[in-house]
């Protein structure tokens, strides 16, 4: 179904040298973020109690899981958009076109070839921040739910990098403008707390992963019924990632032409 362009990019994946140094550095990040929120909050001359520990865990996971959103996100919007915008640079674009391959097997294949990666590290640190379940303080469910929304808002972005590289012809417009459309998007999703009651601030958190997280990281979020604040935002990233996708897939072959005169037609 994704084509050969992806199954290849699955394939060469786990012998990868760089994408092993690259788990081992984001599990090394999260030792850092957690040796130094501990060093931050005790002192080294006295042993730590029990309820420290109950205090000092969701702390950690609060700390890592907005800095995991926050790379993760413009990461891969980015690592999306120089992957289609480097293969247009090196004039290999058009060899592309002119195979037998769907436009869905081009257009998955590329995004989501590139962001393979990025999506592995969620899954690396998700042993490591299901630790912090034992100190106490941070749920299972709050584990498995920063994790989801993570995935959802990194095919969102890779998406939006996607469709800005295919649109652009250089890397560096093509760049900026995901970049600047990723903040454009969270502007207009925190525009839209503007709404007044409670309807305004349901509608900006399903919209703004940033909000989404606050209240997945939120231990009264079952209390409180906010759940399905949360799980709406999953859908709606979900959706929009999905229909950012589609929207690829408007001309027969899914794409502009190099002198962007209209979209390219497949060879008989």
């Amino acid at each position: 179904m994704l084509g050969p362009i992806f199954t290849r990019e699955w394939l060469i994946l786990p012998r990868n040298g760089r994408l092993q140094a690259q788990r081992a550095a984001w599990m090394g990040l999260f030792w850092v973020i957690a040796l130094t929120t501990w060093l931050s909050t005790a002192e080294w001359s006295r042993p730590g109690q029990y309820l420290e520990l109950a205090r000092l865990g969701p702390l950690i996971f609060q700390v890592f899981a907005v800095v995991q959103v926050v790379l993760l996100v413009f990461y891969v919007a980015l690592s999306a958009a120089s992957a289609v915008a480097l293969e247009k640079d090196r004039r290999t674009f058009l060899l592309l076109l002119i195979t037998d391959m769907a436009d869905r097997e081009i257009v998955l294949g590329k995004i989501l070839g590139s962001m393979l990666p990025l999506l592995s590290l969620p899954l690396a640190s998700l042993p490591l921040m299901s630790l912090l379940v034992l100190t106490g303080g941070v749920g299972a469910w709050q584990v498995l739910a920063v994790t989801a929304l993570t995935w959802t808002a990194m095919l969102a972005s890779g998406a939006l990098g996607g469709l800005m590289a295919l649109w652009r012809e250089r890397t560096f417009p093509a760049l900026a403008l995901t970049a600047l459309g990723l903040v454009l998007y969270l502007l207009l999703a925190r525009v839209a707390g503007l709404i007044p009651g409670a309807w305004g601030e349901a509608f900006t958190t399903i919209l703004d992963p940033f909000l989404a997280l606050g209240v997945a990281l939120d231990p009264a979020t079952l209390i409180l019924d906010r759940g399905y604040w949360l799980v709406g935002h999953l859908a709606w990233m979900a959706g929009l990632g999905c229909g950012l996708l589609g929207a690829l897939f408007r001309c027969e072959r899914g794409f502009w032409s190099p002198d962007q005169s209209g979209p390219v037609t497949a060879l008989p």
